[in-house]
């Protein structure tokens, strides 16, 4: 009827889930595609990019069936390194090479939009009803004259901003 204190202590508080792992595991294969230029070096990031981790292989798609075969005679220090770097992916016993240069261009692609995006996002903006911005505004017109756009006064008003 009775449970002995001892069931309650030596019973583990917290067990991750399988979801949780595969979770964390995600998060560190998409930290290792963000780096993969420093994993496998700036020029062969160019033309290879890691998409999956299935059964303890490593799937890359290359741009050349030259760059899967380079890559290839490099297979084993790379996955020493990935281990290092990332022990809590899983277990990599082997890569696996798919030749689709479209696909290596279309998510190098996105990546390179996702990063404008996040320059676009660091830019400092006013908006357009502050003093600092009307001042600067002022400035502006003072300087060049009222003949830009409203577009062209709002890009060198940010300018003027980030320039301090």
């Amino acid at each position: 009827m009775f449970k002995n204190i001892a069931d309650y202590i030596e019973a583990p508080r917290f067990q991750t889930s399988t979801k949780q792992q595969q979770f964390s595991s995600g998060v560190l294969f998409a930290q290792m595609i963000d780096r993969w230029p420093q994993v496998i070096g700036a020029h062969l990031a160019k033309y290879c990019l890691p998409l999956k981790l299935q059964r303890g292989a490593l799937v890359i798609a290359v741009k050349h069936p030259v760059y899967a075969q380079e890559l290839g005679l490099m297979q084993d220090a790379l996955i020493q390194k990935i281990q290092q770097n990332y022990r809590e992916i899983g277990v990599i016993k082997f890569l696996k090479f798919i030749h689709h240069p479209q696909l290596v261009d279309q998510l190098q692609n996105q990546a390179e939009q996702v990063e404008q995006v996040k320059i676009q996002k660091k830019i400092k903006r006013l908006h357009r009803h502050s003093p600092q911005y009307q001042n600067l505004l002022q400035q502006l017109r003072a300087e060049h004259g009222s003949f830009f756009d409203a577009e062209t006064e709002e890009l060198l008003i940010s300018l003027y901003y980030q320039a301090g």
